[in-house]
């Protein structure tokens, strides 16, 4: 291949989790969880 001199994009354990993207996270995974729950 011609790419093979590109470098890779980095992996997402090398970033350090910040507050918000935990936060926006564990809001989702509520959000998914309380939707679940008023079916079930």
């Amino acid at each position: 291949m011609a790419t093979d001199n590109r470098p890779l994009s980095p992996h997402l354990q090398i970033y350090k989790p910040q507050l918000t993207s935990v936060l926006s996270i564990t809001h989702r995974g509520t959000g998914v969880f309380l939707t679940l729950g008023a079916f079930f």
